[in-house]
């Protein structure tokens, strides 16, 4: 084998390898940060992260983290609603797109729309809560039913 095309090879094994773990690592990142957003969702994650930023002393704690909980519990009903507001929306965009569209294309919006209202879970094992957490997503849309 002539030593250009050794060279060749060899660097292309290496930007294949380097795309491989580049990519392999952005997913990690992604992950995390994604596990960081979901964990900051339940009340202790809340709590615990303002705790975190705050630092309140021993008399200051049970004030801050009752008022921390209180807001925890506004910012949920808030969100609920908007979830609701969102799939009534996405449901009467539904409904007013159906008879413009072809069959195909009512079937991949639907395909579309069950996905967006009922993600995949983030991880292919669930994974235990982190310190102080509790399970994820104990209220919100129900798990997929017919998902291969």
């Amino acid at each position: 084998m002539k030593p250009t095309l050794q060279t060749t090879l060899i660097l292309i094994v290496i930007l294949v390898l380097g795309i491989g773990i580049g990519f392999e690592s952005s997913e990690i990142l992604m992950r995390r940060r994604f596990e960081k957003m979901e964990s900051f969702r339940g009340q202790d994650g809340f709590l615990q992260k303002f705790d975190e930023v705050i630092q309140p002393d021993a008399t200051q704690k049970p004030v801050v983290d009752s008022i921390i909980r209180k807001y925890h519990a506004q910012i949920e009903r808030h969100a609920k609603t908007m979830f609701t507001y969102f799939n009534s929306m996405i449901d009467s965009m539904q409904t007013e797109l159906k008879d413009k569209l072809t069959t195909d294309q009512v079937n991949r919006l639907n395909e579309e729309i069950l996905r967006m209202k009922n993600p995949p879970p983030m991880h292919d094992h669930p994974q235990p809560p982190m310190k102080g957490q509790p399970p994820m997503m104990k209220e919100g849309p129900p798990p997929p039913h017919d998902r291969p």
